[in-house]
């Protein structure tokens, strides 16, 4: 699972107004990475494991529907790594963090889905286009209970590529 948060705070999350109008858009500092919203000025931190990534304004470069696909890390079970599809030096590199995820089908491939952002209180969830839900590690502070996805109370945002 991925958690968005405003930058220079320590809270998970965005309240639901600030989430609308999301367009993912995805800028690159060096080798990191972050989402904006478009409805407004608000910056966006991703978290990817426990590496918060930090942007600035005016240093990063924009770049638009950009695909990614989850690649396993060698030697190291359950670790994922999001990796750039179609922009090849627009990628995050063998020394960027890793993300641990868990499929809710293991024999399913995380290879270039679509994804969409799934809101559920504070807790940002990524889930496929064709349907696989993901979820960080079990017992980790990042983590949402994964049960009740369905409920029509929780609100669908834009979909977005990772």
């Amino acid at each position: 699972m991925v958690l968005l948060r405003p930058p220079g705070t320590g809270q998970p999350g965005m309240d639901g107004e600030a989430m609308r109008g999301w367009d993912g858009l995805q800028l690159r500092n060096g080798m990191h990475l972050a989402l904006r919203s478009a409805g407004g000025p608000q910056w966006l931190d991703g978290v990817f494991a426990t590496r918060a990534v930090t942007m600035a304004k005016g240093t990063a470069l924009p770049f638009v529907g950009t695909r990614w696909k989850c690649v396993t890390v060698p030697g190291q079970p359950g670790l994922w790594r999001l990796v750039c599809q179609n922009h090849d030096d627009y990628c995050l590199g063998a020394d960027a963090p890793a993300v641990r995820l868990e499929k809710s089908d293991p024999d399913h491939v995380l290879t270039g889905l679509q994804w969409l952002l799934y809101r559920r209180g504070d807790h940002m969830m990524i889930r496929s286009r064709g349907g696989d839900w993901l979820g960080c590690k079990r017992g980790s502070a990042f983590c949402a209970p994964l049960d009740d996805l369905d409920d029509p109370r929780h609100h669908w945002i834009p979909e977005t590529y990772w």
